[in-house]
């Protein structure tokens, strides 16, 4: 769902109306894989994994640039969590 924000620059609320974007069926489908990325033993999330919580992420890399062009073996790695992941 996206909802905008509810309180404006004006700082006058504003009613929050959702809007539904995706369908169920590819939302469950998103959160199993961004849950797998946590518990899979080839997932690229599995240092998130908390016993008894439900967490699931989607990692990420980007290329650092440095002087013109991109470091050799250097990346920014980022994480994103999401919980509890099965609702």
């Amino acid at each position: 769902m996206r909802v905008w924000p509810s309180i404006t620059a004006s700082g006058r609320a504003q009613p929050a109306r959702p809007v539904q974007v995706l369908k169920p069926e590819v939302s469950r489908q998103i959160r199993e894989l961004m849950r797998l990325n946590v518990v899979d033993a080839k997932g690229t999330g599995r240092r998130a994994d908390v016993a008894g919580l439900d967490i699931g992420g989607k990692t990420g890399t980007a290329d650092i640039a440095r002087n013109g062009g991109y470091a050799e073996r250097a990346v920014n790695s980022s994480f994103l969590a999401a919980f509890p992941i099965g609702q």
